[in-house]
């Protein structure tokens, strides 16, 4: 388990917070300003809070009370900075090889080999960090975190910097990282796609303190957390697989849980991983299955609970997955909505 309980005075805030999360891969979402960054380098050791105390697996790393501070070089974690902070004088591989060197034999669990594959880096070794783009710097940089065979990785917005179409071509890396290699992580970032596509546990943060923890699907009931994600709208992000390519009739397949959804033509592989996007505000609900419309996702599901957040519903609608809708309080009425209702999920396929 990560254990946080810290409390630090900052200068336009107080940092406090009192968690206890999974080893696993946990996001940390919310807006600039909010703490997101100051607790991640608490775990760090970057930063030193006036009291409290963090472990991690079992292994303390501050405590304020026992005199307990670890520093950050030999607390056993890999850090993923916003920059990438690579060394200007050294290659790709020299840059890799770094955090590698600095781990006893016994200890290294991830080999180099290993790291250079799963981040599709082998072209790059011999090349400097000047001569890198964006995005090839920053899977270094956590190719370099890897090799120190970390007990935990540490995300500090490795993407705010980049713009979408290379965010794009990133996030993959990440998720691919992270999975191959089994660790667990704490991965800062105020954007709502990236922390939805890394992590099943996302903790909010307004303010220096905790005001949700937990699965997307079921915090963005809560109305201060569905404010803060909704300064960029509230999306479905489901982990699909595609099973068909029609090219000839415009879209491909897709599936998801035991749902499937035609979606605009892909050029990739039957059988590949992907992560689907569906905007929460681009799904129409009917009461009755509608007939010859230009919507090529026509599915009926269910309706798990409805959920409050201000001037709007959230419906979750089980149709295979779980999907969330919003829903002005007029279209709740007249479509009778509860718990249990049958409803027709109508979702164009360039949604």
């Amino acid at each position: 388990m990560i254990e946080i309980a810290v409390k630090k005075k900052l200068a336009d805030f107080t940092l406090e917070v009192d968690a206890t999360l999974p080893m696993e891969p946990v996001a940390i979402f919310g807006p600039s300003g909010s703490g997101k960054s100051s607790l991640l380098h608490t775990v760090a050791g970057l930063l030193k809070p006036d009291s409290g105390r963090i472990a991690i697996d079992g292994q303390v790393l501050f405590d304020s009370n026992s005199g307990v501070d670890i520093p950050p070089e030999r607390r056993g974690l890999g850090l993923v900075p916003q920059d990438g902070l690579l060394f200007p004088h050294k290659t790709v591989e020299d840059n890799l090889l770094f955090g590698f060197t600095r781990v006893k034999d016994r200890a290294r669990i991830i080999k180099l080999d290993d790291v250079v594959e799963v981040l599709e880096i082998g072209n790059l070794l011999k090349r400097y960090p000047a001569n890198l783009s964006g995005g090839e710097r920053q899977r270094v940089a956590l190719g370099r975190a890897l090799l120190a065979s970390p007990k935990l990785l540490l995300f500090d917005e490795p993407l705010a910097s980049v713009d979408n179409r290379l965010k794009d071509r990133i996030l993959p890396y990440l998720q691919k990282a992270i999975a191959h290699f089994n660790l667990p992580a704490l991965y800062v970032s105020h954007d709502h796609e990236e922390v939805t596509r890394i992590a099943k546990t996302i903790v909010v943060m307004l303010e220096g303190g905790i005001i949700a923890g937990g699965p997307y699907l079921q915090i963005i009931d809560h109305p201060q957390v569905y404010r803060a994600f909704t300064r960029e709208g509230v999306d479905n992000v489901l982990q699909a697989k595609v099973i068909a390519n029609i090219p000839e009739l415009g879209y491909s397949e897709v599936t998801s849980g035991s749902a499937n959804f035609k979606v605009p033509p892909l050029e990739i592989e039957t059988g590949s991983e992907i992560s689907l996007t569906i905007s929460a505000n681009d799904i129409i609900l009917a009461k009755e299955r509608p007939s010859r419309i230009s919507t090529r996702n026509v599915i009926e599901g269910t309706v798990l609970r409805m959920a409050d957040v201000g001037n709007l519903l959230l419906a979750h609608i089980d149709v295979g997955c779980e999907l969330v809708v919003e829903l002005t309080p007029e279209a709740v009425r007249e479509l009778e909505l509860a718990d249990g209702a049958q409803v027709w999920v109508l979702i164009k396929s360039n949604a």
